[in-house]
């Protein structure tokens, strides 16, 4: 089995809900389905809830539940099922152990094979279990989309998978739908009614609005969560509620930009000094928090966020791994290239530091290569490509190196035979012949 230390074991948890959050029980009898059908499909835009209602449904323990957080880096076939297979291997030790060794053997048969060997391993558990892949869109590989639609072809009777996405997919759900198999939500499922609307910002959020003030601002934001979050962040910090209802309109992104600024600068200077030094990372921790702040209050400062309903969300119970939500995350980074573009360069190596120091490469070459430190890219691809190469994790290994520039690969031989192994395995071979001659000349 694949070492997990060279996955991010905290994008196999399933997030943490917060307390008082609203208890949508009309959502989570609907997610009583899921066990009726082979595949739930949950699509609206950013900021509708989708993680903290799936994050909310799987801790009620129906069955063992299984979840994936996916991020752009897995748009390699290789690594994509390296990530599913572990997770299942996290209820299931064991199950995926021939699979995966089968998934990183070099030059290995179809990936039929694979699949087919996954699936037959799973058609030996005996009760209901569910798949999540969360945040699906990032996806766009299309050879990752034809083997989840060969799982779903042929998935064993016990088996359920949940996906989450801001947008449609390529995956073969008009057919599922045609023969009851699918669960579909949309924005419209998810809308925050009045009366959620008031629970959530009397209760979650500690305020004391009444239902006609509940009323105008759930028509207001139409009911999207983030929108209703913003506007109770606001409210918190003594914003008159007639002037903002008089100011609270437009579209969506009209809503995020107008409140997520404000509620940025109330802030105080500390919290705006973690907030942009930690905005270039998909994953926070305190040790890689305070590398990036330069200061040793990270789990002071995340475990003050969260209390403050600062678009954080805890991935494990421990509250040793956080994200932000995307969309404030989004807001964040783009605040940052604003405001301090060269700080973004020092921030992403600051990272890549940690984490080679940390043992997870791929993170490490791809926040070398976000700081445009092409020889540091280029030792730490030296090191680690080959590895790469052995897992089958080509694709990666190819994105790689097409981001440097081409005469830093030019004049390494290793990297010249890696892009040419790479473009060989890919079907791409007059082009690889060429790396491969420069392979030769250095």
């Amino acid at each position: 089995m694949l070492q997990l230390n060279t996955l991010l074991i905290t994008k196999l948890l399933i997030p943490s809900t917060r307390p008082h959050v609203v208890f949508r029980s009309k959502l989570i009898n609907q997610l009583q389905e899921v066990l009726q059908r082979k595949i739930t499909f949950i699509s609206t835009p950013a900021g509708f809830g989708k993680t903290t209602l799936l994050s909310e449904w799987a801790q009620q323990k129906h069955c063992p539940v299984a979840w994936v957080s996916l991020d752009k880096g897995d748009n390699d076939l290789i690594r994509f099922w390296s990530y599913l297979i572990n997770a299942l291997e996290t209820l299931y030790p064991g199950i995926g152990e021939h699979t995966l060794a089968l998934l990183h053997t070099p030059q290995s048969s179809s990936f039929e094979a694979v699949i087919t060997m996954l699936i037959n391993a799973l058609m030996t558990i005996e009760e209901h279990f569910v798949l999540v892949l969360d945040d699906y869109h990032v996806i766009e590989t299309t050879p990752i989309h034809d083997s989840v639609s060969l799982l779903l072809e042929h998935m064993p009777p016990y088996m359920h998978i949940v996906i989450a996405s801001r947008t449609m997919s390529p995956l073969p759900l008009p057919r599922l739908r045609a023969r009851g198999q699918l669960l579909a939500l949309d924005a419209t499922d998810l809308y925050f009614t009045t009366e959620e609307t008031l629970e959530f910002f009397n209760q979650t959020m500690q305020l004391d609005i009444t239902l006609d003030v509940a009323t105008k601002i759930q028509a207001r934001t139409e009911g999207w969560i983030a929108g209703l979050q913003l506007a109770a962040l606001s409210l918190q910090r003594g914003t008159d509620i007639s002037h903002f209802l008089t100011v609270f309109n437009g579209g969506h992104r009209y809503i995020l930009d107008y409140l997520t600024a404000e509620v940025f600068s109330q802030q105080s200077e500390e919290v705006q000094h973690f907030l942009l030094h930690t905005a270039i990372l998909n994953q926070l921790s305190e040790p890689l928090c305070n590398v990036l702040t330069g200061r040793e209050n990270g789990q002071i400062m995340l475990e003050l966020l969260e209390q403050g309903n600062l678009f954080i969300i805890p991935f494990d119970e421990k509250r040793h791994w956080y994200r932000y939500s995307q969309l404030f995350g989004d807001f964040l980074y783009n605040r940052l290239q604003y405001l301090y573009p060269q700080l973004v360069l020092v921030l992403h190596r600051r990272a890549s530091a940690w984490y080679e120091q940390n043992n997870f490469m791929a993170e490490a070459v791809d926040h070398s290569l976000a700081a445009t430190d092409f020889e540091r890219a280029v030792r730490l691809i030296r090191r680690v490509g080959k590895i790469f190469e052995q897992n089958g994790e080509i694709t990666t290994l190819l994105r790689w190196l097409n981001t440097l520039p081409e005469h830093l690969v030019c004049k390494e031989p290793q990297l010249c035979l890696l892009r040419g192994w790479g473009l060989a395995t890919t079907g791409q071979l007059s082009e690889a012949q060429l790396w491969l001659r420069y392979a030769k000349k250095g």
